[in-house]
């Protein structure tokens, strides 16, 4: 079960329209650096593909608890995606 989820997830992440964040007017779309996300896309991005709320307090939780976010306040959504399949 946990291999289907997980593709799921993996499928809608990387089929996601042009990686830009889906609440956004189309006029002011910006693109999104998947290596450089801010932890508050980072969780409407995790939220949008996997179709739970990810709220933003949870995000930076592990991710302060892993040193995964940087000088400049972004993460890098694979190191991110790494630590939690790497603890599962």
């Amino acid at each position: 079960m946990f291999f289907e989820e997980s593709d799921l997830f993996l499928r809608r992440l990387f089929d996601y329209e042009d990686l830009t964040m889906p609440d956004q007017q189309d006029a002011q779309r910006k693109p999104l650096r998947i290596t450089a996300l801010s932890v508050a896309d980072l969780a409407k991005l995790l939220s949008a593909a996997s179709g739970r709320q990810i709220t933003e307090e949870l995000v930076r939780k592990i991710a302060e608890s892993y040193d995964l976010i940087r000088a400049d306040g972004t993460v890098s959504l694979l190191e991110y995606t790494a630590v939690l399949a790497r603890d599962v």
